[in-house]
């Protein structure tokens, strides 16, 4: 979140999703794996969530129910974060990085929306920040169905 509430200009993100595999030759290393975005605005302030469609070309197809889910080990998956944007109110770029781990996650689940409005004013409450609204798991479900998937 930006809790100066600044007007960044430009923002620009990247996430890419880290998962161990092991070589032909047995050498461990991590799959790096770039996890498109839908829409970028031409400006934030507050906060701003980033959606991922989970498509078949998404790095994300293979989490077919939320007990495929629930399996997942902590260094399963691991979603590397970096975000940077020009800050209006101190002319300078700001960079900020996050890593979020399989704790972090959840399944048929979003986070809430931290944006509210009193008085014909808006702002953000931070109260909220990191809560999560379930996502009705049926909606999903037909979601993959129209894939042509079946969930696990």
């Amino acid at each position: 979140g930006n809790l100066r509430g600044n007007l960044l200009y430009y923002p620009k993100v990247a996430i890419t999703l880290q998962t161990p595999i092991k070589t032909k030759e047995g050498e461990s290393m991590m799959r790096m794996q770039n996890v498109p975005i839908l829409t970028i605005p031409s400006t934030v302030s507050g906060s701003i969530t980033f959606a991922h469609r989970i498509d078949e070309e998404s790095p994300l197809k293979f989490i077919t129910s939320e007990a495929k889910f629930q399996s997942l080990e902590e260094g399963d998956l691991i979603f590397s974060v970096a975000f940077s944007a020009f800050d209006s109110t101190f002319h300078s770029d700001i960079v900020s990085s996050k890593k979020y781990f399989v704790k972090d996650l959840g399944f048929a689940k979003r986070f809430g929306d931290i944006m509210e409005s009193k008085d014909g004013v808006n702002f953000v409450n931070w109260t909220k920040f990191n809560t999560y609204v379930e996502v009705d798991a049926k909606e999903a479900y037909m979601n993959l169905a129209k894939l042509g998937r079946k969930p696990a």
